[in-house]
């Protein structure tokens, strides 16, 4: 059963989106937690609780996106990039990288290219996304690399693992 991290996603988003925000400079109007009132006029936005936000998300990027399918630092990746640029687009994205039929759908195609490519294909999608958006990589990448950093041990990091759960060989000449 694959490791559900729609909760650690869900912190990262209220953390990097904010609270209510009512500003009429701002073309994203009135939001909260990254939820408008613009794509979800029927919702109170202003007393718009944080678990309500995160049903919201769950059905229109998680669960759209099939997001909990994937490895999970890929699962974030999309997660995050399908909430902070046109979801077509950033599962293009995610496609070229993992070296699969760009076509914006994910599909079970897609879903088996995540499990088979590696930390390599995921900073390619990290390159990719930061050339379709340069203004918010900063801050995203400075985000995923601590989240990533939690799920997925770095190869020297795994390789202590490994050998501290090998036993040592003694050598059979004495």
């Amino acid at each position: 059963m694959p490791q559900d991290i729609m909760p650690l996603a869900m912190a990262w988003v209220i953390k990097t989106e904010g609270g209510y925000v009512n500003d009429p400079q701002d073309p994203g109007g009135e939001t909260k937690y990254g939820i408008s009132r613009r794509a979800h006029p029927g919702i109170d936005i202003k007393n718009l609780t944080v678990d309500e936000a995160t049903e919201l998300y769950r059905i229109d990027y998680w669960d759209a996106y099939r997001c909990g399918e994937l490895p999970p630092a890929f699962g974030l990746f999309l997660f995050d990039s399908v909430v902070q640029h046109r979801p077509g687009d950033a599962v293009k994205i995610l496609q070229r990288a993992i070296g699969t039929t760009v076509d914006g759908d994910i599909g079970p195609k897609t879903i088996a290219a995540t499990h088979a490519a590696g930390e390599y294909h995921l900073g390619l999608a990290f390159a990719e996304r930061a050339e379709y958006s340069p203004r918010s990589s900063p801050v995203a990448t400075d985000n995923f690399r601590a989240i990533h950093h939690r799920l997925v041990p770095s190869p020297v990091r795994a390789a202590r693992l490994h050998l501290r759960a090998v036993p040592a060989r003694r050598s059979p000449i004495t």
